[in-house]
């Protein structure tokens, strides 16, 4: 997700401010990590076309509420994930209550969130985390690794 940071930082700025053409600006430097991601996370193209049209409708609809041009593309992530996981759980292709208590999976960071649900429930390598996320590999090594020691922790803890 390297992109040019300040044109981002822009973009995002003019967007606040009610400007369509820096929003479509930031879609096109955007929408290609993002499909990505969601074509990782859900599998399926045609779905990862309908995450794309409710992540950039939020995006648009709720760009004032980011308070640092800066962080954008972590909260498209982090808008990504959830409307992922809500597609994938509604179309009943996952139950995680299930499996995990979603309190407890709420208590690990975003992050460890992330990686440990692409990789424990969605089947992806390291190697294919590592390329939606655009991160290392050794980052989403430590991060699996950060995210069950803390799952265990918590299991120990709760009985």
């Amino acid at each position: 997700m390297k992109k040019s940071s300040a044109k981002i930082n822009k973009l995002v700025v003019l967007a606040w401010n009610d400007d369509t053409t820096a929003f479509s600006m930031l879609y096109s430097l955007t929408c290609d990590d993002t499909f990505n991601y969601c074509m990782h996370f859900l599998q399926n193209e045609h779905r990862a076309h309908e995450a794309m049209m409710a992540i950039y409708d939020y995006a648009y609809k709720n760009i004032t509420t980011l308070e640092d041009p800066t962080l954008f593309e972590k909260w498209l992530m982090r808008i990504s994930f959830h409307e992922c996981m809500e597609i994938a759980i509604n179309r009943q292709e996952l139950d995680i209550s299930s499996m995990i208590n979603p309190a407890t999976l709420e208590a690990l960071s975003f992050s460890e969130r992330q990686i440990f649900f692409l990789h424990d429930y969605r089947n992806l390598s390291e190697d294919e985390i590592a390329n939606a996320l655009a991160i290392p590999k050794k980052v989403v090594t430590k991060k699996l690794e950060s995210a069950r020691n803390n799952l265990l922790k918590l299991k120990t803890n709760a009985g």
